[in-house]
């Protein structure tokens, strides 16, 4: 009838005076405009809309080191072969002289406590110094292995260069060399490891990684001697406090092993054997919390936003800086759990938990990517997720 074509034309009409031509526009413009206001702030947004969605954002998922945290890591604390690194750490010299006890535990050079210690830091890495484009030196890789690196360098300034030895040890395959085997740092099995051929003929497995996780496979341990020995249940539990202590000063904790052959194994090192393993040592390091970080934490929060810690890191270490950071509060009930306990979880199980888990220690980029994934669809929130490692990569896709 003429009477509803009235109205239609009526309802086109307010449309188009409602919404105009330029509001598309104008938009675009107010996007761009908050592109570039975050550009100044170091973030790059690669999709306009993007800019709408994060300001909608009600989580986020923060990985811990270089994002919490400066990523300037430093050796402070230690154990090595029965001898604590506590206050041992600060001056080169210190540390030269404090390095000396370690030239012992047999006739040949392979079998001192510093000649295992030293190749497993210095082979057993992916951490380099590179030049720039203005031909400055830079450091790539794994700060935790670079600051390993450097503390060896002040321990044992006599020895060749970790460049040298690699150099040295070849590649595995290639005619001369003395490296048989590299399993490199997996963010999944939290270490990496390399099979070294001695002067000897034998072969030794070097393995580095997460302290707990290599300690309990240990049976036996360096003494100051830098003889093996068993490793009782009375000098596990005082390591075990050793790492928690240094992990509840916000310590990242690694420990170093190793494992001897007098010949190759049928799979030729194909399989890795963590069985059985000889501990030297553990090594405290420290990495600063960037100073802004609680105040951008608790506006945040005082926003309604929830902030959570992702980490690949000890729980106690993980723990210890969310606290810092204001992120994990006991008494208001906020959880801590490791990425195994947390994989097991069903998703019911896991849905009682996802109000107060603020804090994931030692998790898989599988965790990271599940949990993010639990929040999006079960609880329908907006997740914003930070990261700087390629086991960010899952979640933040």
């Amino acid at each position: 009838t003429q009477s509803t074509w009235g109205y239609l034309i009526t309802c086109i009409t307010i449309v188009v005076v409602a919404v105009p031509e330029g509001l598309p526009l104008a938009v675009t413009i107010a996007l761009a405009y908050s592109m570039l206001k975050m550009l100044r702030d170091n973030n790059l947004v690669r999709r306009l809309s993007a800019c709408e969605t994060m300001g909608r954002a009600t989580q986020i998922c923060s990985d811990k080191t270089g994002t919490l945290t400066m990523n300037k890591m430093t050796v402070v604390d230690g154990w090595i072969a029965g001898a604590s690194l506590m206050g041992h750490c600060d001056e080169p010299a210190e540390v030269r002289a404090y390095a000396e006890q370690w030239n012992v535990g047999g006739a040949s050079a392979e079998d001192t406590i510093l000649h295992k210690v030293g190749v497993n830091i210095n082979i057993n890495s992916a951490a380099e110094e590179v030049k720039d484009e203005q031909g400055k030196l830079i450091w790539t890789g794994s700060t935790t292995e670079m600051a390993m690196l450097m503390w060896f360098a002040q321990a044992a300034p006599t020895w060749d260069t970790y460049q040298v030895m690699r150099r040295n040890a070849g590649e595995p395959g290639k005619p001369g060399s003395t490296k048989v085997r590299v399993l490199p740092f997996s963010s999944k099995m939290k270490r990496s490891s390399v099979v070294m051929r001695l002067p000897s003929g034998k072969f030794r497995w070097h393995f580095k990684g997460a302290s707990e996780q290599i300690l309990s496979a240990c049976t036996t341990v360096l003494n100051s001697a830098g003889v093996t020995e068993p490793l009782t249940a009375e000098l596990r539990t005082t390591l075990g406090a050793k790492i928690s202590a240094m992990a509840a000063e916000s310590l990242r904790t690694i420990c170093v092993a190793y494992k001897d052959y007098d010949t190759a194994p049928e799979d030729n090192f194909d399989q890795e054997d963590m069985s059985a393993l000889t501990c030297v040592g553990i090594f405290g390091i420290h990495d600063t919390l960037r100073p802004e970080v609680p105040d951008a934490v608790r506006d945040c929060q005082r926003a309604g936003i929830m902030v959570r810690m992702v980490t690949g890191d000890n729980i106690d270490t993980a723990r210890a800086i969310a606290k810092k950071c204001g992120i994990f509060n006991e008494e208001r009930g906020d959880i801590a759990i490791e990425g195994p306990d947390f994989a097991k979880l069903t998703n019911a199980e896991l849905s009682h938990l996802l109000d107060n888990l603020t804090v994931l220690a030692r998790s898989s980029p599988l965790d990271k990517q599940r949990l993010v994934e639990r929040l999006m669809t079960e609880k329908k929130e907006v997740v914003a997720v930070t990261g700087d490692g390629s086991n960010d990569g899952p979640a933040l896709k």
